[in-house]
């Protein structure tokens, strides 16, 4: 049967007429190109080349079939082309696990030009505070405020965010024992920012919630001050980081934690590299 590396061997040699001339072409050894050429003569039981002290002559055999050969050179670039440009390609499905405020202040921001750069892409973002199994493909990349301690994980600290006590403007000049402020709780452990308000506030909040995107909603219609990752007054300009003469509260850290086993698959690496560039977002605080 015959295969297409005899025919790459056939136009060299009837594009040079020559073994020495086809054999460097093709980076191999004049002995492989005439071994080659004679295999091919023996399969398809016909004389392609005479061998002359001029170099070779094509017979009318291999005038005939120089055409299909050639032919089957361009489709064979084809295939190799199409299969490049699978491999280039980014595509498929990708699941993201985080906060629903990560999802909507950042992912919402950073995920519309990854996703116009490669079309064939596709997200499903999953939200909530019970942390998703990567290891059980619940999902394929986690951007979290917690550092995994056990597991096979790739993980990438993408982010440090201060925090500031953030309110609207006409609060900038009150005491901050005579603010409303606006707590966060989260099931199973105390977010670093409530710690912080227990410690230098004495007077109870006023609200409590669960949902940074809440608190922030309330921030913003007025109802009080929280301590929040400062990088929120540059989405909400109305947001303004009050000096209350308090303490300096906690840098948060973010973190994108993948499993080891997919971190570098095409779609896994492209949504990666988008997330990790958070500080295109907020350039002071990554």
């Amino acid at each position: 049967m015959l295969d297409w590396q005899s025919v790459r061997y056939f136009l060299a040699a009837y594009e040079t007429r020559s073994f020495t001339k086809a054999a460097r072409l093709l980076s191999v050894e004049q002995s492989t190109v005439s071994r080659r050429i004679a295999e091919m003569e023996r399969v398809l039981d016909v004389a392609l080349f005479e061998r002359t002290s001029q170099g070779l002559v094509p017979t009318e055999a291999a005038t005939r079939i120089s055409g299909d050969a050639e032919e089957m050179a361009r489709r064979s670039q084809h295939i190799q082309d199409q299969a490049q440009s699978l491999r280039a390609r980014v595509g498929g499905l990708v699941r993201i696990a985080t906060t629903e405020a990560l999802a909507v202040f950042v992912l919402s921001r950073l995920l519309p030009g990854l996703s116009k750069r490669h079309p064939h892409l596709r997200f499903e973002i999953l939200t909530g505070y019970p942390s998703v199994d990567l290891m059980r493909r619940e999902a394929d990349l986690a951007l979290r405020f917690e550092r995994p301690h056990t597991g096979e994980y790739a993980v990438q600290r993408v982010a440090r965010l201060p925090t500031a006590v953030l309110g609207l403007e006409r609060w900038r000049h009150a005491a901050p024992e005579a603010l409303p402020w606006i707590g966060v709780t989260m099931p199973g452990f105390t977010p670093p920012e409530e710690t912080w308000r227990k410690a230098n506030v004495s007077t109870p909040a006023r609200w409590t919630t669960n949902s940074y995107l809440m608190q922030a909603e309330l921030v913003r219609e007025g109802q009080g001050v929280a301590l929040m990752t400062r990088a929120l007054s540059t989405i909400y300009p109305e947001l303004t980081p009050l000096d209350l003469d308090l303490p300096d509260g906690p840098v948060i850290d973010l973190y994108l934690v993948a499993p080891l086993s997919v971190r570098n698959l095409p779609r896994i690496d492209a949504v990666w590299r988008a997330i990790a560039d958070i500080d295109v977002m907020f350039p002071s605080c990554a």
